[in-house]
């Protein structure tokens, strides 16, 4: 569906609902995998999973990945770092009160492990977010709810292309162009711009920060790296507590080179 047939249908009652990927969207799942890649076959020119070389190549790389067991990859799911710009997103889809739901595929031959992971990320990183998210690679099954379109945000275009001409309307997504897809979605939900631009519209250059918190598990602390989008230190720090609650320990935002 085009953008402007659901934005100039004075008719439309219901705003359509948010699926949200997580792989690429809002989890760095490539450049783990990139390090990884490295890492396995004694490599060091693997920066981006596309340096791994041809689409069969890469398919190979998976199935290698895949074959590591499934303690490894619940482990390496529940630890992917943050995207700074799908973090961004998802403080701008809170603050304007758009409801969401994490839509993301499992990894190819370790479903189970793969989702378990999924879920231990969202519960550090989005809390709140694991108990309704689906996993499933057949995305276009939630495509529109009572005949209205639903909204995908997603990085990969097979996934956007399927959910588009199933009759729903795709965000593709960029990390590097979080604006981007925000000024999409304000259109869709009908966010004044204003409102839409929060904290970046002060015309200060932001940057990407890495914050390392200790989050209490009992008697005990989980420590994690996240990562944040600001103007300075102590706005990511703000940003930060207003993510995961006062009751933690955050240390000195680190400015990423």
């Amino acid at each position: 569906m085009l953008l402007n047939e659901l934005t100039d249908d004075p008719n439309t009652p219901n705003k359509p609902h948010l699926y949200l990927d997580m792989d690429g969207t809002i989890a760095d799942f490539f450049t783990a995998w990139a390090q990884w890649h490295n890492r396995k076959f004694g490599q060091s020119h693997v920066e981006r999973y596309k340096d791994i070389g041809s689409k069969e190549q890469r398919e190979q790389s998976i199935a290698e990945l895949s074959a590591e067991g499934p303690e490894f990859i619940e482990r390496y799911f529940a630890t992917l770092p943050t995207l700074p710009g799908g973090q961004r997103l998802i403080r701008w889809l809170r603050q304007n009160r758009i409801p969401f739901t994490v839509l993301s595929a499992p990894l190819r031959r370790m479903h189970e492990p793969s989702i378990s992971g999924k879920r231990t990320w969202l519960d550090a990183h989005n809390p709140g977010t694991s108990a309704d998210a689906i996993f499933t690679s057949t995305k276009e099954r939630y495509t529109t709810r009572g005949g209205q379109p639903n909204v995908l945000v997603d990085d990969f275009k097979k996934y956007i292309n399927a959910w588009t001409e199933a009759g729903g309307i795709g965000v593709l997504y960029r990390d590097s162009d979080v604006e981007g897809a925000i000024q999409q979605l304000a259109k869709i939900y009908q966010v004044p711009v204003s409102e839409s631009q929060d904290f970046q519209s002060h015309g200060a250059r932001l940057k990407n920060y890495i914050v390392t918190l200790k989050i209490a598990q009992g008697a005990a602390y989980q420590r994690m790296d996240t990562t944040v989008t600001a103007r300075n230190p102590e706005q990511a720090k703000r940003l930060v507590i207003q993510q995961y609650g006062k009751n933690i320990v955050v240390g000195r935002p680190r400015e990423m080179r």
